[in-house]
């Protein structure tokens, strides 16, 4: 197989880098579904450090489809480095999108191929409509030894306690991952502004556990969604601006 990047388009690719942030704890037992799409049959492979038990391929009639279902054990814990990050390589450039499905809470994620990271992003994240559903980012990393400096941006200013450590508004929060490595955070506050930069390039995806999208006050009901996004490498948005 020829799994050299490849892609004609930004979100198309023959290497991609994923993985699923946490939902509300009420659906922390559903399964995530990743669809694999490409205009004809390919072959493909899933690279993790997870065992192969957790994930499933669906038989779909449908030769330009891989449907893989995946236990909610891939979803990521806060403020913890975790190995579970997902590397997908196939044999044609295809499209990846992650469905974390509830019933309060539904989500569907475009991600992007390997060839669209970077070493430096600028994130937004949705506003929190309640203390229990605010937003959260993760970083996803590809290669051992990957140094990353996060630089908060927090509004508003509410300080975030991690490990012992008080973050504020312009704090920069260091790490170091490993190939395959995650790291998430969540906050109560907008983390719209905050920067990332790391010597080798990660996997960026950013959302929250719960948006409430039009919501006012707190007699609103409705479900939400986590809205999680990719993010692109900083250098083709200045390009597109």
């Amino acid at each position: 197989m020829n799994y050299s990047t490849a892609g004609k388009t930004g979100i198309q690719g023959r290497q991609f880098l994923v993985c699923v942030t946490d939902n509300l704890s009420m659906a922390s037992d559903q399964t995530k579904t990743i669809y694999i799409l490409s205009d004809g049959d390919f072959e493909f492979k899933l690279i993790s450090k997870f065992s192969t038990q957790l994930f499933n391929e669906v038989v779909t009639p449908r030769i330009n489809v891989r449907e893989i279902s995946v236990t909610s054990a891939i979803s990521l814990s806060d403020f913890k480095i975790e190995e579970k990050a997902l590397q997908i390589e196939t044999s044609r450039d295809v499209f990846v999108i992650i469905i974390d499905n509830y019933i309060h809470t539904s989500d569907s994620t475009s991600t992007l191929p390997i060839k669209s990271t970077s070493n430096s992003y600028v994130i937004s994240t949705p506003r929190a409509f309640s203390k229990t559903t605010g937003p959260q980012f993760a970083i996803a990393s590809r290669r051992n030894s990957t140094t990353i400096k996060i630089h908060f941006q927090f509004d508003p200013d509410l300080p975030k306690k991690v490990n012992g450590i008080t973050y504020q508004n312009g704090s920069v929060m260091h790490l170091v991952l490993h190939e395959l490595e995650t790291y998430e955070i969540y906050h109560r506050v907008d983390m719209s502004g905050t920067f990332i930069e790391s010597t080798y390039p990660i996997a960026v995806f950013s959302g929250s556990y719960c948006t409430e999208i039009g919501f006012k006050n707190s007699t609103d009901f409705g479900s939400c969604s986590k809205l999680v996004n990719n993010f692109h490498l900083l250098k083709g948005w200045i390009k597109c601006i």
